[in-house]
C-alpha cells in the first residue's frame, strides 16, 4: 500500500460512514454502499436508443482520462494501489479532515491546502466525507471544494472502468489488490464491479485465490462477505475444487458468523450456484430476522424453488408473521429436501431487493427526481434535476432511462446522472409531411433487449439496436388522437394498448390489440371497467393474462375471454407492479401523503412506505 508524504503525522480517528452527498449545484447521485451484481464483460447489451455510446467506448474513455488503457493490467494495479489506504494513514487523513470545522478560519485553511498536498490517496475519503449528511457543513463544504480542486476526472467512472477490465485478466495480485481497495470504493457501483471482478477472478490455476481464504478472516465484513460471495460463485471451479476445498470451509464459517449481512449473502450465492442443498434450510431458518429487501429476494428463491407447491404463508409487518412463515416454509420443505434438485443457473434472482421513486417537487418547478431507498427506509442515492419524469427504467447495465415529458424525450443517464444520449420522440407521419412527435409516457423494456415506448398519441417499438420494428399512430376523432393511457408488448408478440376512447360518442374506455408491425387488429377489443387511467400501465402476468391500472382500481383481465378477475379498489393508480412473491406493489393516492403498499393476495398489507413531503408528486414506484 502507498505510503503517505511525512505531512500526515495525526493520531488516528475513526471513519465516517458511507451516507449520501449533500447536493451541490449540479443534480448528483447519492450512493451507498452495497454488494450487488454489476455488468461483466459479455452481459447483455442494454437498449440501443439513440446515439449514446457503449460501455467500452465509456471505459475507454474513462482510462484514456487518466493515461490508462483495459489492456494496461500494471497501470492499472498501479491507480488503484495508489489510491488504496491502510487503516493508519486513512486515520491520518480523517483526522486533516476533521481539522475543517477548527475555530481558527487560518486552520480550516491550512487544512484544506494539506488534504490537496497529500493527492489521490485523499479523494475517496474525501467524497464519504462529503456525502456524510452527519457531517458539519463546513466539512462537506471543504471536501467537496478539495474535491473539485483535485479530481479533475470521475474517479468512480474511472475505478469502475479500472476494475472491470480486469475480469477474466490472469495476474495474481488482481485479487489481493481489489479486496485492499473495497473498503474505500465510494459508490455502489465500484463496489458491485469489485465483486462481479473477483468472482470472475477467484480461480487460479484451478485452485481458489489464496487471498479469498485469507479475506475470510479479515475484520471488516464488507471483505469478508465478497471473498465468500466470490468463493461460492466462482465460475470456473470443479465440482470436487468446491466440495473439498470451498464449500466446508464456508459452511464452518457460517456457524460462528455474526454479520446477518455476510450470511445472507453467502446463503444466497450458494442458491445461485446452485451447488449447496442446505442453502434452502438456512434461508428458511433467516426468514425471521431479515429485513424486508433480503425478504423480497428470499421468497423470489423459495417460491421459484417450491413453484405450485409453495405455501400461502408470506412475510408480513411483523416478526411473528415471518416465523409463521418461515414454519410454513420448513414444513414443505421437509417433504420436497429428499428429491430436490439443484443445478447451477436454475435459479435465477428475478429481483434484487431494491427498492425506487420517481417522483415531481412541485415546490421546485416540477423538478423531477429519482431515490433509491433501503430496507430502513432511508435514501441510499438520489439524481435531481431529470425534467418531468412519465417513467423511469433501470437496464441492466445500470444505465438510467427516463421518458420527460418536458423535453418530449427519452433521456439516457448513467447512475451518476451524466446524459449520455437524449432522443426525441418522434414517428413517421403515415400521410408524409415528417415526423409527429409524441411527449413519453412509458417504457418497456423487452426480452430481447428492445423497447417499447409510448405517448399519448402514438407508440413504437425498437429492437437491441435501436431500429424501429413496429409503430402505431392513434388516429380517432373522438379522443383528439391523444387517448393512449398505457401500452405493453405481450410475450406472443402482439401489442396491447389501453385506451380512453374508442367510440364515436366519447369515452368507451378499451384495450386494442396491434400486431408485430403495430397495425390494429380489427374486432378484436376488450371494454375496460371505470374508466382508464390516463397515466396508466399495462404489465403482462403470464401469457394471457394482465395487470391493469384504472381510474379508481388495479385488475387483472383474462385476455382471452375479456373476463376481469382479481380486483383491488385504488383511486387513481400510477403504478403497480406484482412481485416474485406474488405480491402486488402499488402507490395508494388515498391517503395523504401518498403511500406506497405491497398486499399479499389475500389482501394483507406486507410492508408500506410514506411519502412524507408534502411538495412531492409519486409518478412511480418499483422494485428491482
Amino acid at each position: 500500500m502507498r505510503m503517505l508524504r511525512p505531512i500526515l503525522s495525526l493520531p488516528l480517528l475513526c471513519l465516517c460512514s458511507a451516507v449520501p452527498l449533500v447536493a451541490d449545484e449540479k443534480p448528483v447521485a447519492r450512493p451507498v454502499v452495497a454488494v450487488n451484481r454489476f455488468q461483466v464483460p459479455g452481459a447483455a447489451a442494454d437498449p440501443k436508443l439513440a446515439n449514446a455510446p457503449d460501455q467500452a467506448t465509456l471505459d475507454k474513455k474513462s482510462l484514456e482520462s487518466v493515461g490508462l488503457k483495459a489492456d494496461d493490467t500494471a497501470g492499472i494495479l498501479k491507480y488503484l494501489k495508489e489510491r488504496t489506504l491502510n487503516d493508519v494513514d486513512l486515520g491520518k487523513i480523517q483526522a486533516i479532515i476533521q481539522r475543517f470545522v477548527n475555530e481558527d478560519f487560518e486552520e480550516r485553511v491550512k487544512a484544506s491546502e494539506e488534504i490537496e498536498l497529500v493527492g489521490p490517496p485523499a479523494i475517496a475519503p474525501l467524497r464519504l466525507a462529503a456525502k456524510n449528511d452527519a457531517n458539519p457543513p463546513e466539512v462537506i463544504f471543504r471536501s467537496q471544494l478539495a474535491l473539485r480542486r483535485m479530481e479533475k476526472v470521475s474517479h468512480t467512472d474511472v475505478a469502475v472502468a479500472a476494475i472491470r477490465a480486469l475480469a477474466g485478466v490472469k495476474n495474481p495480485e488482481i485479487v489481493p489488490v481489489l479486496l485492499g481497495f473495497l473498503p474505500l470504493a465510494d459508490s455502489p457501483q465500484v463496489i458491485d464491479q469489485i465483486q462481479a471482478t473477483l468472482i470472475a477472478n477467484a480461480e487460479v490455476d484451478g485452485k481458489p485465490a489464496p487471498a479469498l481464504f485469507v479475506a475470510l478472516k479479515d475484520a471488516n465484513p464488507i471483505r469478508r462477505t465478497a471473498a465468500a460471495v466470490a468463493l461460492v460463485e466462482g465460475p470456473k471451479f470443479t465440482p470436487e475444487v468446491r466440495a473439498k476445498a470451498i464449500t466446508p470451509v464456508i459452511l464452518d464459517l457460517l456457524k460462528t458468523e455474526k454479520d446477518a449481512n455476510f450470511r445472507f449473502a453467502v446463503v444466497r450465492s450458494f442458491l445461485l450456484a446452485g451447488t449447496e442443498k442446505k442453502g434452502v434450510q438456512m434461508l428458511i431458518e433467516m426468514l425471521p430476522d431479515l429485513n424486508r429487501s433480503q425478504i423480497w429476494q428470499a421468497e423470489d428463491f423459495l417460491v421459484q424453488i417450491a413453484g405450485n407447491d409453495a405455501p400461502k404463508e408470506r412475510c408480513l409487518k411483523t416478526r411473528d408473521s415471518q416465523v409463521k412463515a418461515s414454519k410454513a416454509w420448513a414444513d414443505w420443505w421437509a417433504k420436497a429436501e429428499p428429491t430436490a434438485k439443484f443445478e447451477p443457473g436454475s435459479i435465477k434472482p428475478r429481483i434484487q431487493g431494491k427498492f425506487y421513486l420517481v417522483t415531481l417537487n412541485y415546490q421546485f418547478g416540477q423538478n423531477g427526481m429519482i431515490a433509491e431507498y433501503g430496507s430502513d427506509e432511508k435514501e441510499r442515492w438520489k439524481l435531481s434535476g431529470i425534467g418531468m419524469p412519465m417513467d423511469v427504467v433501470i437496464t441492466p447495465g445500470e444505465r438510467i432511462i427516463v421518458a420527460d415529458n418536458n423535453q418530449n424525450a427519452i433521456v439516457e443517464r448513467d447512475m451518476q446522472g451524466k446524459v449520455l444520449s437524449t432522443k426525441k420522440f418522434e414517428i413517421d407521419n403515415p400521410a408524409g409531411n415528417g415526423k409527429i412527435a409524441s411527449q413519453p409516457k412509458g417504457l418497456q423494456l423487452l426480452d430481447d433487449g428492445g423497447m417499447l415506448i409510448f405517448g399519448g398519441n402514438c407508440l413504437a417499438v425498437y429492437d437491441k439496436a435501436g431500429k424501429e420494428t413496429a409503430k402505431f399512430l392513434r388516429s380517432n376523432p373522438a379522443s383528439g388522437n391523444n387517448d393512449i393511457c398505457a401500452a405493453c408488448k405481450l410475450k406472443n408478440g402482439e401489442i396491447v394498448v389501453s385506451v380512453l376512447n374508442n367510440g364515436p360518442n366519447g369515452q368507451n374506455p378499451q384495450l386494442i390489440f396491434l400486431d408485430e408491425k403495430g397495425k390494429e387488429i380489427k374486432d378484436r377489443t376488450i371494454k375496460t371497467g371505470q374508466g382508464n387511467n390516463y397515466m396508466g400501465s399495462i404489465t403482462e402476468l403470464e401469457p394471457g393474462k394482465i395487470l391493469l391500472t384504472e381510474v379508481n382500481q388495479l385488475v387483472e383481465y383474462d385476455l382471452k375471454t375479456g373476463k376481469a378477475g382479481w380486483k383491488k379498489q385504488l383511486n387513481q393508480p400510477r403504478s403497480v407492479q406484482r412481485l416474485p412473491n406474488g405480491n402486488t406493489l402499488f402507490v395508494d393516492f388515498n391517503q395523504y401523503p401518498p403511500r406506497i403498499v405491497e398486499q399479499t393476495a389475500a389482501g394483507d398489507e406486507a410492508w408500506s412506505f410514506s411519502v412524507k413531503d408534502q411538495n412531492i408528486q409519486v409518478m412511480k414506484a418499483f422494485l428491482r
